[in-house]
């Protein structure tokens, strides 16, 4: 599929410790590599958010989210191939997770993104990139391109064009855990 945007050229961006705005398939976000902790850091002072509130990673499919967890239930499995709404579910992570990425906790908010655009982007850099919407902390989530403040943009080091027209109402992913006894636990629907 061709994009706007040389998708190449914003892996580029990411391998070399750069911060992204692109649509995801919720709402836009502010991405890096999961291996920068200098554009990790970056994205922290871009929001003005607390450094003990985690990002999220998104994944491009189930195998290459299985790389970064301890352990999935079968049950986890099932509901990602089934579910219709994107949903971003915490795991305990595993050493393959840079310690910069866990917030001195150990588990990691995962999601396998449904958007082509985000599953070719993250297919060519090869692991997870990181997530957390394009706003400043405590001000409402941007659900499409023109929401987002001048002063979070400016500080980005690519602005994906792939998107900026879409007006398309969306919302956050639904937001999940499994509890100690392996039940499955809604925080967010």
């Amino acid at each position: 599929m061709a994009y706007i945007d040389p998708i190449d050229k914003i892996v580029t961006v990411l391998k070399k410790d750069g911060v992204i705005l692109y649509p995801t398939d919720t709402i836009w976000g502010l991405g890096s590599s999961m291996y920068s902790k200098h554009a990790t850091e970056q994205i922290y002072a871009i929001k003005q958010r607390e450094r003990n509130k985690p990002l999220l990673l998104l994944a491009d499919r189930i195998e290459m989210m299985k790389k970064y967890v301890k352990d999935i239930h079968p049950r986890i499995e099932t509901l990602l191939v089934y579910h219709r709404q994107p949903l971003t579910i915490i795991y305990e992570a595993n050493d393959r997770v840079p310690k910069h990425l866990l917030c001195g906790g150990s588990t990691i908010a995962i999601r396998i993104v449904q958007d082509e655009f985000c599953k070719s982007l993250i297919n060519l850099l090869g692991h997870p990139i990181t997530s957390t919407s394009a706003n400043i902390t405590g001000e409402e989530s941007p659900t499409y391109y023109s929401e987002i403040k001048q002063e979070v943009s400016d500080k980005c080091d690519y602005v994906v064009k792939y998107r900026q027209n879409d007006n398309s109402k969306t919302k956050a992913s639904v937001l999940a855990k499994f509890d100690h006894k392996g039940n499955l636990k809604f925080l967010r629907v």
